[in-house]
């Protein structure tokens, strides 16, 4: 070995360590905007549960007519699912009543999504959309970073 070589060396482990240190870093910020993620994917299941089981009182209450009321019916003797009527799979003539109901206002929706917003109209759906885009870039970029970074393997 020459006399220059152990600082070389020391440089190359330097290096290594720095890199691993960057690469930890970076996998604790994934870890972060992943727990942000699962948090916020949490938030929305149960406003999802919340969600549903004020539309199935509503149907009890027969709030949302005769269809849905009967529907809830099988749905609470576990002889149909909201899944099954939505999937296509609960072929009675309420859920087929209902899917082409959704159908209706599916076409709507789109067609009010297409049109301009108004001044001082609040797109949150679209808010929304956004905010998860612009999580998965970041999240994007720092896989990319991640990758990016220069690792080599110090000589044994």
């Amino acid at each position: 070995m020459m006399a220059g070589d152990g600082g070389a060396a020391d440089r190359g482990l330097a290096e290594a360590r720095e890199a691993l240190a960057q690469i930890h870093g970076l996998i604790g910020e994934i870890h972060a905007l992943n727990r942000g993620l699962g948090e916020d994917l949490e938030q929305l299941r149960e406003q999802m549960r919340a969600a549903d089981e004020d539309r199935a009182g509503q149907a009890r209450r027969g709030e949302l007519g005769p269809d849905w009321a009967r529907l809830q019916r099988r749905i609470d003797l576990n002889q149909t699912s909201v899944s099954a009527v939505v999937r296509g799979e609960d072929d009675s003539v309420e859920a087929e009543r209902l899917r082409a109901h959704a159908a209706r206002q599916a076409h709507s929706l789109a067609q009010l999504q297409e049109a301009e917003p108004k001044d001082g109209e609040e797109d949150e759906t679209g808010a929304l959309f956004g905010v998860v885009r612009q999580d998965q870039a970041e999240l994007r970029a720092l896989v990319e970073q991640l990758r990016a970074l220069p690792v080599s393997r110090p000589e044994v």
